[in-house]
């Protein structure tokens, strides 16, 4: 589950998937979530913990680390396989970074696990 917290510790919200989020929400400037889970999926809730958006990922492994770039996309790293959404969770791109090539763009971004 994700937890939003009120300044004085107890739980303003909660918003669960049918996985593990092992990974730390990203929050936009406009208030948006981005949350990843082991159910394969990308949703984007609002500042209230409703669900905006579902976005089924695919790839075989869970998802791993998720991003916002500065242009407004977010990105999501599943094994070898790097997603990217547009702001509203629709599929932008995918690659497969063992096939490449990655997609034509001025940059991009990868989300990674150290340690």
């Amino acid at each position: 589950k994700v937890h939003a917290l009120n300044p004085d510790g107890s739980i303003r919200w909660q918003f669960a998937t049918q996985g593990i989020i092992d990974s730390p929400p990203v929050l936009t400037p406009e208030g948006k979530i981005g949350v990843v889970s082991h159910d394969q999926h990308f949703y984007l809730l609002d500042r209230d913990g409703a669900g905006l958006v579902r976005r089924g990922l695919t790839s075989p492994n869970p998802p791993r680390g998720l991003g916002c770039s500065p242009e407004g996309f977010w990105v999501v790293g599943t094994g070898s396989t790097i997603h990217a959404l547009n702001a509203d969770g629709s599929p932008r791109w995918t690659t497969d970074l063992l096939t490449f090539p990655v997609p034509r763009t001025n940059r991009t971004y990868a989300p990674f696990l150290q340690g």
